[in-house]
C-alpha cells in the first residue's frame, strides 16, 4: 500500500457515498424512503493505523467491523494534511487555496456564510433532513457576530464561547463546562466599527494580567504567566 498522505480510507468512501447521495437529491422521488446518514472522521490518524488493514497492534474493532461489511477504497488521498482545513475541504468541496479556512496565514479566514450554505449539511437540512454535529469542528460560519454561542472542545476540555456586541463594547465570555484550559495566547476578531482603546479580561470577576494589542479588527492576547482555567470558571474579555 501507498504510504503518502491519505484519508482513512473507510471515512473517505463514506464520505465519497454521501457526495454521490447528495448529487441524487434532486432526481430521487421525494416519496421514497431515504436513508439515515452518519459520517465518521478520525482526527491525526494515519491511513493504515486500522486493525483491519492487517495492522494486529491497533484494536479499532468498531471501525474494523464497518469496513468489513462496507467498501475500502485503497487510492484516497487527502487535499490538506492538517485536521480543521481538511475538515472544511471535504464539507465544502474546495481546496485550502480557495476557502483559506486555516490556522496560520494567509490561509486563516473563518467559513464564510456563503461557502457554509454550500456545504453538504446545508444541502441535506434543505432536502429536509434533521441534522447535527457531535465532536470536534474548530471552525463555523461567522453568523449574528453581535450576538451568538457556540460550542468548543479542545484536548484537555471542553464549554462554552460567547460574544455581545452592543453601544460601542464587546464582551467576549469563555465558560469552561469539564476539564481544563491553558492559555498563553489569545486572539479575537472584533466586530466593533472603530478600533477598541480599552480592554480588560477577568476570570470569575478577578482582574488577570495580561498583555493587549488592539487592531480595528483583531485583539491579541498575551498572558506573560500563563493562564490556567479549570471546570466552572468563566473568563470575560470587555472592549470597548
Amino acid at each position: 500500500m501507498d504510504s503518502r498522505s491519505t484519508l482513512p480510507k473507510l471515512i473517505h468512501s463514506i464520505l465519497f457515498g454521501i457526495l454521490l447521495f447528495i448529487g441524487s437529491l434532486g432526481i430521487a422521488d421525494e416519496a421514497a424512503r431515504r436513508p439515515n446518514t452518519v459520517i465518521l472522521m478520525t482526527d491525526d490518524q494515519r491511513w493504515d493505523c486500522f486493525g483491519g488493514y492487517g495492522r494486529s497492534e491497533f484494536e479499532t474493532l468498531h471501525i474494523d467491523l464497518l469496513a468489513d461489511n462496507g467498501v475500502i477504497h485503497d487510492n484516497a488521498y487527502d487535499a490538506v494534511t492538517i485536521c480543521m482545513p481538511s475538515r472544511v475541504t471535504m464539507m465544502t468541496r474546495s481546496y485550502l487555496s480557495n476557502h483559506r479556512v486555516g490556522i496560520t496565514a494567509p490561509c486563516e479566514r473563518t467559513l464564510s456564510q456563503n461557502d457554509f450554505a454550500s456545504s453538504y449539511p446545508v444541502l441535506l437540512k434543505q432536502a429536509n433532513y434533521r441534522t447535527g454535529f457531535i465532536g470536534k469542528l474548530a471552525f463555523g460560519p461567522r453568523v449574528q457576530q453581535g450576538n451568538f454561542r457556540a460550542a468548543f472542545t479542545t484536548a484537555e476540555g471542553w464549554g462554552r464561547f460567547s460574544q455581545t456586541i452592543e453601544g460601542g463594547r464587546q464582551n467576549n465570555a469563555i465558560e469552561l463546562r469539564y476539564g481544563t484550559l491553558s492559555l498563553k495566547e489569545l486572539t479575537l476578531d472584533t466586530g466593533l466599527e472603530f478600533e477598541a482603546t480599552k480592554a480588560e479580561i477577568t476570570v470569575n470577576g478577578d482582574r488577570i494580567e495580561s498583555q493587549w494589542k488592539l487592531q480595528a479588527e483583531r485583539a491579541a492576547i498575551a498572558f506573560p504567566s500563563g493562564l490556567d482555567l479549570t471546570a466552572g470558571q468563566i473568563m470575560v474579555v470587555k472592549m470597548s
